[in-house]
């Protein structure tokens, strides 16, 4: 199963729709907000609960994240998604890192924290490989209290996250 280990924000949603997006057609906003810190392509249930196991046993401590930026993907003259960047993501690293040494099962995906507001539900297969700011926006104060692990599946157009595992930062 498609899997990935994130931060739930929805309750930012309200926050989130106050900022000026471009109309851009054939772009869908995002349904479900969350920030991925690893993403796996395809985990067995052997694996889930491996990742469940290594990940009961983890701590760290709360923080907040302050969302900046507007960040458009790729840089070209047509973006395919729009994601709030953050001003200072270092404790987000940082926690990604403490994520990684304790967890055993690889993944090819580079940690590249936004979190996506609108997007093209098919992205072309480059479009991670750029990204230009965008604009600042108004700063969105975000209190990050747990991650978790998350079943990703296509759902009517869109991606749809159901909730594995959550682990409640100190």
């Amino acid at each position: 199963m498609r899997c990935f280990i994130g931060i739930n924000i929805n309750n930012y949603g309200g926050e989130f729709n106050k900022i000026d997006l471009p109309n851009k057609s054939g772009l869908s906003k995002a349904k479900e907000y969350h920030i991925t810190l690893i993403f796996y392509k395809d985990l067995s249930e052997t694996e889930v609960n491996i990742l469940k196991k290594e990940l009961s046993v983890f701590s760290f401590s709360k923080f907040k994240l302050e969302g900046d930026k507007l960040i458009a993907f790729p840089k070209n003259d047509k973006p395919e998604l729009y994601a709030l960047g953050f001003k200072d993501d270092s404790k987000l690293k940082a926690l990604y890192e403490e994520i990684k040494k304790i967890t055993k099962l690889e993944t090819t995906e580079k940690f590249n924290p936004h979190i996506t507001l609108i997007r093209k539900e098919v992205l072309s297969p480059n479009f991670k490989d750029s990204k230009e700011k965008y604009k600042d926006i108004k700063p969105i104060e975000i209190n990050i209290e747990s991650f978790g692990l998350y079943k990703s599946e296509p759902n009517k157009g869109m991606n749809s996250y159901t909730p594995i595992f959550t682990v409640k930062l100190k």
